[in-house]
């Protein structure tokens, strides 16, 4: 038996920085055969190649991008924000026009108090990964007058209503909404974070101030099952921004 070696974009986007594998040769000995012999083909790695330059390359503009735009700025007593970077919204970010489907009404009344949206995708494992932290969160969020909406963004229309109901049973997911966006609805989505389908990252979070005021918007998942929503460091963080914007 042999290896076939062949690299690959394996990168996975943090807030929003992408974190590569120390080995970026990936062994292809353990994949079907069809994909071993795509990689026979001088073509098709030249081809991969392409893509890797073009990921290069929109990775780097979308890096610079929120560099300028620059990090939120917390009031003064505010404990750091435990997740990620958070950065400040981007100009172009505004509340969701279109709602998604599968909301029965608490997507616009949400609108009126605090409101973190998350946009996910079933091929991104962080996504499904913090799944079930997120359904933990909601409730001790709720408290606070924060909701949390989760909404399924595939662009390449891979992922349904069933498929969503599955996902959540699967990862035991019962408090969140099943909301799913599609056609015009994915760019009114993406666009509440300051992003769009050309250039996208999940998962992606919007931090909305009553009223649907952008306040912040922030990107990347856990690598691991690790709990980052429910957590005394979230709640504290959350506690702190309401109570000082209601000043």
């Amino acid at each position: 038996m042999f290896a076939i070696a062949a690299s690959f974009i394996a990168g996975l986007v943090v807030s929003p920085r992408v974190v590569l594998p120390a080995d970026p040769w990936v062994d292809l000995s353990a994949m079907p055969e069809a994909l071993r012999e795509k990689h026979r083909d001088p073509a098709f790695l030249a081809q991969e190649v392409k893509i890797e330059d073009a990921f290069a390359k929109q990775l780097a503009a979308t890096v610079g991008r929120w560099d300028a735009i620059g990090e939120k700025q917390l009031p003064a007593g505010a404990p750091k924000f435990p997740i990620a970077t958070l950065y400040n919204p981007p100009p172009e970010m505004a509340w969701p026009a279109i709602v998604p489907q599968g909301d029965e009404g608490a997507f616009s009344a949400a609108k009126e108090g605090w409101v973190i949206l998350n946009l996910w995708a079933s091929w991104c494992a962080p996504c499904v990964t913090e799944l079930p932290d997120l359904d933990a969160a909601a409730a001790p969020y709720a408290e606070r007058g924060v909701t949390l909406l989760v909404v399924n963004v595939d662009a390449t229309q891979q992922d349904t209503s069933e498929t969503v109901a599955k996902t959540f049973a699967d990862r035991g997911v019962s408090k969140l909404a099943q909301m799913i966006a599609s056609g015009g609805g994915i760019d009114a989505m993406f666009g509440a974070t300051g992003l769009s389908r050309r250039a996208s990252q999940l998962p992606a979070n919007a931090i909305f101030a009553p009223g649907g005021k952008p306040y912040a918007v922030f990107f990347g998942g856990p690598e691991k099952d690790e709990v980052i929503w429910n957590t005394p460091e979230m709640v504290a963080f959350l506690d702190a921004i309401i109570a000082t914007e209601a000043e």
